[in-house]
């Protein structure tokens, strides 16, 4: 019989663990790592919500604020509110955000126009936004490819994604024209995968 305990997502190893990782990603632009082995253990919902969760445990309390910009968004706040206490925001107010890679130009146009961008007192106070899409990888025959490149880059890296509009790179490119204002991404997949995309970073798309 399998010890239940060990397959209970832990509020105090995994969240460290999770929270090393967006460091590490941080700080590093376009590496990719993997937290499949802590989200996994939340075990009672979809791989999607497991990820989510995640984030959610390591990053949200009842100090800070959220908001979802996906399918089934009523569906996911009350879970994220419950998980953690925090509180749900329009996109406007939020602190973080939970998309879809696949929404559409103007959905994503209509976001970056509402979301919290910082000030030249306080640029950290710009929103992050967690982007699930279908794919990661270095390189590849993903749909899109960019060289990056900017601090925490040694010369230049490839990153490759799949199920992620242009419009996020398009309209990132703008909120990000007016450092050290601007947003940061992290990209997400359900099986465990992320890498990040601070507003530091330069990307210029590869024609495959």
């Amino acid at each position: 019989m399998p010890n239940v305990k060990e397959q209970t997502f832990d509020l105090v190893h995994d969240t460290q663990f999770i929270y090393r990782q967006l460091l590490d990603v941080m700080f590093r632009p376009g590496q990719i790592s993997s937290i499949q082995a802590a989200s996994s253990r939340n075990a009672d919902v979809s791989p999607l919500q497991a990820m989510i969760a995640s984030f959610a445990l390591t990053l949200l309390d009842g100090e800070v604020s959220f908001s979802v910009e996906m399918e089934d968004r009523s569906e996911l706040e009350s879970y994220i509110r419950k998980l953690t206490f925090s509180r749900v925001q329009t996109a406007a107010e939020a602190d973080y955000i939970f998309a879809d890679g696949k929404r559409k130009e103007d959905q994503v146009a209509g976001l970056f126009s509402k979301v919290n961008k910082g000030t030249l007192i306080r640029p950290e106070g710009g929103v992050t936004i967690f982007i699930a899409v279908d794919g990661l990888e270095a390189e590849g025959n993903a749909e899109s490819c960019w060289t990056l490149t900017g601090p925490g880059i040694q010369e230049s890296c490839t990153l490759c994604v799949q199920g992620l509009s242009k419009a996020w790179v398009e309209e990132r490119a703008k909120a990000n024209a007016e450092y050290p204002m601007g947003v940061d991404l992290v990209l997400f997949t359900e099986s465990g995968y992320m890498t990040a995309l601070p507003r530091t970073t330069i990307m210029k798309e590869v024609c495959l």
